[in-house]
């Protein structure tokens, strides 16, 4: 009886290394598999990103904004779906706003010129005269006839605004503050 309890706890202790090994593996390839699919998920968007980082101002296509005292440059990929209006209250400003299908304008953002509104980027030096030049945000609010994607949209146009900062160098008078 001893020597078969004995050649059971020697399989045993020899089975007990190898489905350790076995359990080890699995695991390991379950979080290879975990880091690979969310890797993956996540590659188009982060690469989207750092492209748009390492692009310069003059390398996407952009059209001119006429404004009382300088260009200012959008994404020509929103030039159908963004309206400019101009108003010279509290200043001058060129107001933003953007136009999805079926639905009211949308009021994105101003850009202000010698105003308090807003956030100061910098100003212009025209000949003896400085021109504050700065940048009102507008909190859009949505109801529930938007649809994601629409809301997606009037988003990504808000957020080129940054892209129409940037662009403000372009314009040989202007200093950055």
């Amino acid at each position: 009886m001893d020597k078969i309890k004995r050649n059971k706890r020697k399989k045993r202790n020899r089975l007990i290394p190898i489905l350790c090994a076995v359990l080890g593996g699995l695991i390991i390839i379950c979080i290879g598999m975990l880091v690979v699919d969310r890797n993956v998920k996540d590659k188009p968007v982060a690469e989207k990103k750092q492209e748009q980082k390492e692009q310069n101002v003059d390398e996407i296509a952009s059209y001119e904004i006429d404004t009382d005292y300088c260009k200012l440059y959008f994404p020509e990929s929103w030039k159908d779906q963004i309206e400019v209006k101009y108003t010279d209250e509290a200043g001058y400003k060129a107001e933003f706003y953007g136009l999805a299908e079926g639905k009211e304008e949308t009021h994105l953002f101003d850009v202000c010129f010698n105003s308090d509104d807003g956030y100061l980027l910098g100003c212009l030096k025209n000949d003896d005269e400085i021109i504050n030049i700065s940048i009102d945000m507008k909190e859009v609010e949505f109801d529930d006839t938007w649809t994601q994607e629409e809301i997606d949209q009037i988003y990504a146009m808000q957020e080129d605004m940054n892209f129409l900062m940037a662009s403000l160098s372009k314009n040989e008078n202007y200093i950055e503050q």
